[in-house]
């Protein structure tokens, strides 16, 4: 309790940071002032003061993430069907699904919010999809109609997608559901982007989604070698325990090796070289499938406890603060011309 007051009032910093980073273990202490916890408000400042890039829609939009990575050949996840919570008759634009499992997303929410699982099974020759929690089971037409429900009590469209499995190496990590990588990723004014930090991120339980404030796993990975250290839970009881293994299966995870790793990383940084957005930090969220590595998402705001809490490892550390801080001045710059 002493340390935790001496951090709080000594070096100013929050009780629950001092715990999500764990710095009452010794080999981080000595770093407490290279972890960022706030810098995610700096990049939202960023991103109101820089001038607009014409790609600047793929993070917030989905489908335009698609569309433009269809555009460079750049491989994404593809979509069935998007549902629209305008149409009022729940049988417009009706499109049969094909007889695959189905993951569901809003095309503009974050953080995994509102991601759901349908698996497909036979009844007959009819397919029907049943919600991951086993609790609906619908045939093409109630599916398409209940999801059109709830795309309108969301108020966004809904995007429909075959739903993903990872590489066997990865897939035994979690619960079946997809796991995914964050490549944090950052481009310094004209030159090229650089990989400086990466997170594996597992789902756990029920859940659908990986997402780490949804109390998924978030494990830190060596962006040199592929190779995960330990996990950890950030909505677990504090003091965080550093797992070596998945706390419901048992199944290590410490000392995996991610297969395709570098083609993971080249397609994260290639995209990056790609993208026409003043915005010089990017978080691209990647599944590795048996064939390799395929695009899930790109974010603007990405985060820092995903890629520092496992790892241990500082983001002040590496060139984030100090292409942050170029990009802040030069964008109060040319807002001030």
């Amino acid at each position: 309790m002493l340390d935790v007051l001496g951090q709080v009032f000594g070096a100013g910093l929050d009780p629950v940071t001092y715990y999500q980073y764990q710095l009452f273990l010794r080999s981080r202490r000595g770093r407490r002032r290279e972890y960022l916890d706030v810098s995610g408000k700096l990049l939202q400042v960023l991103a109101q003061r820089l001038p607009k890039g014409p790609d600047d829609g793929i993070f917030t939009d989905k489908v335009a993430f698609a569309s433009w990575c269809r555009t460079w050949g750049l491989p994404v996840v593809g979509d069935h069907a998007l549902i629209d919570p305008m149409a009022a008759d729940s049988k417009s634009g009706f499109i049969p699904f094909p007889a695959e499992d189905l993951v569901v997303k809003p095309i503009n929410w974050r953080a995994g919010e509102g991601i759901s699982l349908w698996r497909c099974s036979l009844q007959g020759n009819e397919p029907v999809w049943e919600d991951g929690n086993g609790g609906k089971r619908l045939d093409a037409r109630a599916l398409w109609a209940h999801l059109q429900q709830s795309a309108v009590a969301m108020r966004r469209p809904l995007l429909v997608q075959p739903r993903l499995v990872n590489h066997p190496a990865i897939r035994e990590l979690g619960n079946g559901c997809l796991c995914s990588v964050r490549v944090m990723t950052v481009r310094d004014g004209g030159q090229r982007p650089q990989v400086i930090a990466t997170a594996l991120r597992i789902p756990m339980g029920q859940c659908a989604a990986d997402n780490f404030d949804q109390g998924g796993l978030g494990v830190g990975v060596d962006p040199r070698t592929g190779r995960c250290g330990r996990a950890v839970q950030k909505t677990g009881e504090y003091p965080l325990p550093l797992l070596e293994c998945n706390p419901h299966t048992g199944v290590v995870i410490e000392g995996q090796v991610l297969p395709h790793w570098r083609a993971t990383l080249d397609l994260a940084l290639t995209a990056h070289e790609r993208v026409r957005s003043a915005l010089p930090i990017i978080g691209w969220d990647v599944a590795i499938l048996a064939d390799g590595p395929v695009l899930l998402e790109a974010n603007h705001l990405p985060g820092e406890h995903i890629v520092q809490m496992p790892s241990g490892i500082p983001l002040g550390a590496t060139p984030y603060p100090r292409v942050l801080c170029r990009a802040l001045r030069r964008a109060f710059a040319e807002s001030d011309d």
